[in-house]
């Protein structure tokens, strides 16, 4: 099953939006200028389908209808009171299934929140990440850091089991899964630096990281080949002095290209500036 459209009415209070999901290439692309609400189209098809529902008590809507093959379709409707969601699942165009959230209190959330991420709370409704500095509200904090937070409490505090088969079932078809702009941040152990840090971690940007990773791999790397070197020029005479059995033209030529490809590809990344010199092939000294 796939979805085929996705509807969203008084989005922000602003939009309107009847998106078709389907095409022959199976590739769509959103675009629209900053605030309109693109990310938060995924968010939402996110948020359903991994059942962190809470998440639409926050979003500020009217309704939200994703259709579906075979003439399915289901129907998200906000009360006006924001308390609680009602969920309507429809079957050739008749009720099949209803699903009502009303949520967990906003205290709960902010415990876990407060106890799990890697943010510092810095007033009732507010909170600072750790090395970005950048200022979150709760409904950010729920968006951007949900996932980080353990798998058991995740479950707990947002992806409910639903009561319900018909809804459950077409719930769990859907394998779900949104690459947020936080993949360029990776978690990171850091000592106390600064007010807002705790001394646990922060986050910092993958790429820093994964540079700093490589840095060490390659120094690692290139302590264990001098270390080699070392052993293998002590030994060499003797090697060399002891070796009985003569090799041909084509195992020379062969054995030696195997080096030369070696020797250019660590040239043409900087781990290596120097080039064995290829001599020709000497019956005499084979």
């Amino acid at each position: 099953m796939k979805i085929q459209k996705i509807e969203i009415k008084n989005l922000f209070d602003q939009f309107d939006y009847d998106i078709p999901l389907t095409n022959p290439e199976d590739l769509l692309i959103l675009t629209a200028p900053n605030g309109f609400g693109k990310t938060m189209i995924l968010n939402i098809i996110d948020s359903l389908f991994n059942r962190k529902f809470n998440f639409f008590q926050k979003l500020v809507f009217d309704r939200i209808t994703l259709w579906f093959e075979n003439n399915t379709y289901l129907q998200i409707v906000k009360q006006e009171n924001n308390s609680k969601i009602d969920f309507f699942l429809y079957e050739n165009n008749e009720k099949a299934d209803t699903f009502s959230y009303s949520g967990k209190s906003d205290n709960d959330i902010i415990n876990m929140i407060d106890r799990y991420l890697p943010i510092t709370r810095i007033s009732e409704n507010q909170w600072i990440e750790r090395k970005t500095e950048r200022i979150l509200t709760l409904e950010e904090v729920i968006s951007d850091y949900s996932e980080q937070l353990p798998e058991n409490v995740g479950k707990k505090l947002f992806n409910l089991k639903i009561k319900y088969p018909k809804f459950d079932k077409l719930l769990t078809s859907f394998n779900v899964y949104l690459i947020k702009e936080q993949r360029l941040f990776k978690k990171v152990i850091q000592q106390k630096s600064s007010m807002y840090l705790d001394g646990n971690n922060y986050m910092n940007y993958s790429i820093q990281e994964y540079a700093k990773e490589l840095k060490n791999s390659i120094n690692t790397v290139i302590q264990k080949s001098f270390r080699i070197s070392q052993d293998l020029d002590s030994s060499f005479p003797k090697r060399l002095l002891s070796e009985t059995i003569k090799i041909s033209e084509k195992e020379f030529t062969s054995r030696f290209e195997v080096l030369r490809q070696k020797q250019a590809k660590l040239k043409e990344f900087g781990l290596s500036e120097s080039e064995q010199e290829i001599p020709k092939y000497d019956e005499t000294n084979a």
